[in-house]
C-alpha cells in the first residue's frame, strides 16, 4: 500500500469517526455522554500505548521502521478522530 493511499485511508477514517460522533450527539444526549466516555477512554488508552511503545522502542533499539510508522499512523488516526 502506498504512503499516499494510507494517508487517504487515515483521513477517511477520521472523517467517518467524526460524522458518527456528531450523529450520536444529535440523536440522544445520554447516548452522547456514554459515547464521549468511551471515546475519552479510547483516546487515553491510545496515548498510553504510544507512550509505552516509544519507551520500549528507545530501550530495545529500532525495530522495523515501516511497521512502527504504520502502527503509529493508525493510532494517531484514532486520536485525531476522537478529538475532532
Amino acid at each position: 500500500m502506498s504512503t499516499d493511499m494510507l494517508r487517504r485511508l487515515i483521513n477517511c477514517r477520521s472523517i467517518i469517526i467524526t460524522g458518527f460522533l456528531t450523529t450520536i450527539n444529535c440523536l440522544d444526549v445520554k447516548l452522547s455522554a456514554r459515547s464521549q466516555f468511551t471515546m475519552t477512554f479510547t483516546s487515553i488508552t491510545t496515548l498510553v500505548i504510544i507512550s509505552i511503545s516509544g519507551v520500549v522502542w528507545s530501550i530495545t533499539g529500532r525495530p522495523s521502521v515501516n511497521k512502527c510508522q504504520i502502527i503509529a499512523q493508525h493510532l494517531f488516526a484514532i486520536v485525531k478522530g476522537t478529538f475532532s
